[in-house]
């Protein structure tokens, strides 16, 4: 995946950025508030139902796939509509598919931005559809408005305005040190928003009461990731702060306590080197690339997450996400070392919910 934030193009145009018509069908639809008002500049953002990655022109590829590609930037090519001043949206030449919609805007913006341009920390979220199927008939009614009045503050250490939120409903499947391993499946799946953070801080307004799992990405030499999860309600103000997992002076370097009991199993063991590792995991039938570096190791392991491994014949099974993260911590903080320096613990995420008052009507009549 690839985040490549100097080259984000805001392209605004009557039909989604870059998408040539080739009199395929069109989905029109309306955003509005939950009072029913129109509500204009809105970015409407269409996603591929079985994976959740936006789509990206030309082609309508997934985001993954267009990062895959060196001669394009997907970050630039994401395919968008934006409501008019009666809240309406088209996006034109759909190919036949399953598709989802996701809403939301920038209140604070002083003009329409592509999605991940570099807007403003509050975002409207203003709703999203079900999973629907694109044949070659047109799709006319699509309604989106403000699932609930819940507001949650996200927000992380950051010196810049580069680091990329996304919120979902579905929980992330591996831990932050396997880079977007963990985003695979039912994160993406189930995304409901997203924002590069202002100075790491985004607030989302219009949240209904229920979980939500929130997940960082800053791009780096040594990029670095984090997540949490969090619950919302609706008549209190939620805040969570992120961790950084990465080598840096402000990552966290050792493992969460639920990864503890692995380390000590791989400590105790005959796995030292990640080529021993990779051996351990094709004996097992499971394929695995040789990396030439730590970070290239640490990136491979979405295919890997949900397979079982065994550290030897009488051991009992390992979730191999698991186990290459344990690898992780532990090459992470032998390199630390080596370096001088002492690895930072763990860290929960901070959550902090306060109660909405209800705002006091006066009782003073002027007498």
């Amino acid at each position: 995946m690839v985040f490549c934030a100097s080259a984000i193009a805001a392209v605004v145009a009557d039909q989604p950025n870059g998408v040539k018509q080739l009199d395929r069908p069109n989905i029109r639809g309306t955003v509005t508030s939950i009072d029913g008002a129109a509500i204009g500049q809105a970015v409407v953002v269409i996603v591929d139902a079985e994976s959740g990655l936006p789509l990206c022109s030309p082609g309508w590829v997934t985001f993954a796939e267009a990062s895959r590609d060196e001669t394009r930037d997907p970050v630039q090519t994401i395919v968008y509509a934006q409501t008019d001043d009666q809240g309406q949206f088209v996006f034109k030449d759909v190919p036949p598919g399953r598709y989802r919609l996701i809403a939301q805007r920038w209140p604070s913006d002083k003009a329409a931005l592509a999605p991940l341009a570099e807007h403003t920390a509050t975002v409207e979220m203003l709703g999203q559809t079900k999973a629907f199927s694109v044949t070659d008939v047109d799709i006319v009614d699509m309604a989106l408005r403000p699932e609930g009045k819940g507001t949650l503050t996200v927000r992380c250490e950051s010196a810049n305005n580069e680091t990329l939120l996304v919120l979902s409903t579905g929980a992330t499947r591996a831990d932050p040190i396997l880079s977007f391993a963990g985003w695979s499946g039912p994160f993406m799946k189930k995304g409901i928003a997203w924002n590069r953070m202002p100075s790491g801080e985004t607030t989302f307004i219009g949240l209904p009461d229920g979980t939500y799992h929130a997940a960082i990405f800053s791009a780096d030499n040594n990029p670095g990731f984090g997540q949490g999860t969090v619950e919302v309600k609706e008549d209190h103000r939620t805040t969570i702060e992120l961790n950084w997992v990465a080598a840096w002076s402000n990552g966290m370097h050792a493992p969460p306590p639920t990864l503890v009991p692995t380390v000590q199993l791989l400590r105790a063991s005959a796995v030292k080197t990640p080529d021993q590792l990779v051996t351990l995991l094709e004996s097992q039938d499971i394929p695995f690339p040789k990396p030439q570096t730590m970070l290239e190791y640490l990136s491979m392991a979405t295919p890997l997450v949900g397979r079982k491994v065994r550290l030897n014949d009488d051991a009992a099974a390992i979730e191999a996400q698991d186990l290459l993260a344990a690898f992780g911590y532990i090459s992470m903080e032998e390199s630390l070392k080596a370096q001088g320096r002492t690895p930072n613990a763990w860290r929960a995420p901070k959550v902090t919910v306060v109660p909405i008052e209800e705002p006091v009507e006066s009782t003073n009549d002027g007498g």
